[in-house]
C-alpha cells in the first residue's frame, strides 16, 4: 500500500488568547496481491481542528474548540480491535469546552465537556451521538510526587432500531513519582461502570442488526503502571502495563489488557527516532483478539 499525508498548523496570538487551527489530509491506495479483497482500495482521510485558549486571569485558563474528522472505518477498526468489519468512512463532528483553575500553587482543578456526532458514508452502519464530561484534581505533594484524580462520565446514543443508550463512568486515581534523576514511575488505579439499555417503544420489532450494541450492566477494575528510565543524556526507555475500557470507532466498549515498551533517542534539536513494541489482549466490541 501507499500513503501520502500533509499537515498544516496555524497559530495566532494575543496577550491573553491563542487561536490554533490544525489541518491534515492524506491519501492511501492498496495495490498488488490481495488489493482486490480490500473493502476500501483508495481513500482520503482528513480533518480540521480549531481551538481557542484564553487566560482570564493568572490562575484560570479556558479552552473552546470544534473539530471535524474523516477516518477509514476498516483501517481504524483493524488497529483498534484486530478485526475489520466496517466499510467506507466515518465523519465525526466534535465540540468541547473546558476550564482549568489553580486553587493554590499545589492544587489544580479542571472540568471538560464534549459533544460529538458520528455518521457514515456507507449505509448499513449505525450513526451515534455522544456527550461526555471529565472533572479532575491534581495535587503536587512536592516537585517529586504528584497525585492525579479524575471522574469521567459518558452518555452514548446509538441511532439503531432499538435506540440503544449507554451510561459509562470511570473513576481514577494515581501517583507520578520522580525516584531519581534517571527514573520516573507512575501508577494509576480505577473502576469503570457501564449500563446499556434499549429505549425503543417496541424493541421486538427491531431488526437483528439492532443487536450490535449489547444491553446490560457491568463493572471492571482498570490500571496503568509504568516507568521511564533515562539511559543516556539523549536516550530513554519506557515500559508500561495497563488495562483499560475504551469505545471503538463504531461505539462498542472494548476491554484491553496489554504491555508496551520502547526506546527513544534525541539526535539533535531537529530530529529523533524511536522503537516501540506492544502486546495486548482485546475483548468486547466485535469480538476477542
Amino acid at each position: 500500500d501507499s500513503v501520502t499525508a500533509l499537515a498544516l498548523h496555524f497559530l495566532a496570538r494575543t496577550p491573553l488568547t491563542d487561536f490554533h487551527l490544525d489541518t491534515h489530509a492524506s491519501y492511501f491506495t492498496y495495490f498488488g496481491e490481495g488489493a482486490a479483497d480490500t473493502s476500501q482500495k483508495t481513500g482520503a482521510p482528513m480533518g480540521v481542528n480549531f481551538n481557542v485558549n484564553h487566560r482570564s486571569d493568572p490562575l484560570t485558563r479556558w479552552n473552546f474548540g470544534t473539530a471535524w474528522e474523516r477516518v477509514d472505518v476498516a483501517g481504524t477498526q483493524l488497529l483498534q480491535t484486530g478485526t475489520a468489519t466496517g466499510t467506507g468512512f466515518q465523519d465525526t463532528t466534535t465540540a468541547h469546552a473546558s476550564v482549568e483553575h489553580d486553587l493554590t500553587h499545589l492544587d489544580t482543578v479542571s472540568l471538560l465537556a464534549t459533544a460529538s456526532n458520528a455518521t457514515y458514508t456507507v449505509p448499513g452502519q449505525t450513526p451515534y451521538k455522544d456527550l461526555s464530561a471529565t472533572s479532575s484534581w491534581i495535587h503536587h505533594f512536592s516537585g517529586l510526587l504528584t497525585w492525579n484524580n479524575s471522574l469521567y462520565f459518558d452518555n452514548f446514543f446509538a441511532q439503531d432500531a432499538a435506540e440503544t443508550q449507554r451510561l459509562f463512568w470511570r473513576a481514577n486515581s494515581g501517583l507520578e513519582m520522580i525516584v531519581s534523576p534517571r527514573l520516573k514511575t507512575h501508577a494509576a488505579f480505577g473502576w469503570v461502570f457501564a449500563h446499556s439499555y434499549a429505549t425503543a417503544t417496541d424493541v421486538s420489532a427491531a431488526p437483528l442488526s439492532s443487536g450490535l450494541f449489547q444491553t446490560g450492566s457491568g463493572n471492571l477494575p482498570v490500571f496503568d503502571v509504568g516507568l521511564t528510565y533515562q539511559l543516556t543524556k539523549t536516550a530513554s526507555a519506557a515500559l508500561s502495563f495497563n488495562r483499560a475500557v475504551t469505545p471503538t470507532i463504531t461505539g462498542q466498549l472494548q476491554e484491553g489488557t496489554g504491555v508496551q515498551g520502547g526506546i527513544t533517542n534525541q539526535v539533535n534539536s531537529y530530529s529523533s527516532y524511536s522503537l516501540t513494541s506492544s502486546f495486548s489482549h482485546l475483548n468486547g466490541g466485535i469480538g476477542s483478539s
